[in-house]
């Protein structure tokens, strides 16, 4: 595997550029990529039948790609350096920084911004993801001399032609772009629970159906050494902690579920789906927090150390901690979001 501390790609040849543009994999690898965004995600790349030869380049996002079928078909395989690959021989492997890695959602964010003072009130999303693809493909096919072809999936969300999802994809076929999407791959973990634990576990499967996957780190060729999430990212750590008793859920918000899927936090409902978020949490015992503690997409929870109890390790930046006891009046104001 080689490494390169510019922004220059080794050239392709007479090999065919295929350029993975998607991001927001729903698939967690059971390992973290160090000093990757905090959420590695996995995704399954069956390379199919034929004789030309693939110039693969990927996503920005920190990814395990997990490449199968004809892979003697891969000249290249070009990869961001919070990433890494199984099923390739390291010397077709060659990893840059994140930063030299095209990300087609920024192209999005070019096309947006090209729009703000142009025909902004006419522009259809439709027209707006065209606009970006051209200019992604017009700036890749000069670099390599030929169109490449494009795998991508954005689109927009329901109702807000500004805003756009990001991709869903749990598995590819290259080079047809043939994919799979919101399913989890063979031998992933679907994550449930009962109680408060099952809620979060919910919401985390919402945002990541792929599931979770365990990862062998001896199989990946990566720079960075994988470790294994001590506890998962987002809401998962959170229900990891409640079913170790680590913590205990002392606040909760109200929230309905939309006949739409959609969630509205703070509200109480009559004929919609009503539940309560954990939101408020005594820690117990020494813990690590979760990567994107975000709750339900809330602000951070609130979290009160019981006597005794450290701080928790990681990164603390926004999160509300207070040193325990607290009386009543104290965690009921925390409930109802009240800063530290």
């Amino acid at each position: 595997m080689s490494t390169a501390d510019e922004c220059k790609l080794p050239l392709s040849g007479d090999a065919r550029p295929v350029v993975i543009s998607s991001s927001g994999w729903p698939t967690v690898s059971s390992h973290d990529i160090t000093e990757s965004s905090g959420i590695t995600s996995v995704v399954d790349m069956e390379i199919e039948p034929g004789s030309e030869p693939l110039y693969i380049l990927a996503s920005s996002d920190a990814t395990i790609w997990r490449v199968s079928g004809a892979r003697e078909r891969v000249a290249a395989f070009i990869l961001a350096d919070n990433s890494g690959v199984a099923g390739l021989s390291a010397n077709v492997v060659h990893a840059f920084p994140r930063t030299c890695m095209p990300n087609f959602m920024h192209s999005y964010k070019a096309a947006v911004h090209l729009i703000r003072f142009e025909d902004k009130e006419t522009i259809t999303a439709d027209q707006l993801i065209a606009l970006a693809r051209d200019v992604l493909n017009r700036v890749l096919t000069r670099r390599f001399g030929v169109a490449p072809l494009l795998i991508d999936e954005a689109r927009p969300l329901p109702n807000s032609p500004r805003s756009f999802r990001e991709g869903t994809i749990t598995s590819i076929s290259i080079p047809s772009g043939a994919r799979t999407a919101d399913m989890s791959l063979p031998g992933a973990r679907i994550m449930s629970g009962v109680g408060d634990a099952g809620t979060l576990w919910w919401r985390f499967m919402a945002s990541h159906p792929g599931g979770v996957v365990d990862i062998d780190p001896s199989t990946v060729i990566t720079t960075k050494p994988l470790e294994r999430y001590e506890v998962l990212p987002m809401e998962g750590g959170f229900a990891q902690l409640i079913e170790r008793g680590a913590i205990e859920p002392i606040g909760w918000r109200n929230a309905v579920k939309l006949a739409d899927g959609s969630i509205v936090i703070g509200r109480n409902g009559q004929n919609e789906d009503c539940f309560r978020i954990p939101f408020v949490f005594l820690v117990k015992a020494p813990i690590r927090m979760p990567f994107h503690p975000a709750i339900f997409s809330m602000s951070d929870p609130r979290l009160v150390l019981a006597p005794g109890v450290p701080m928790p390790e990681g990164d603390l930046e926004g999160v509300c901690i207070k040193r325990g006891p607290i009386d009543e009046a104290e965690r009921v104001r925390l409930e109802r979001g009240g800063r530290c």
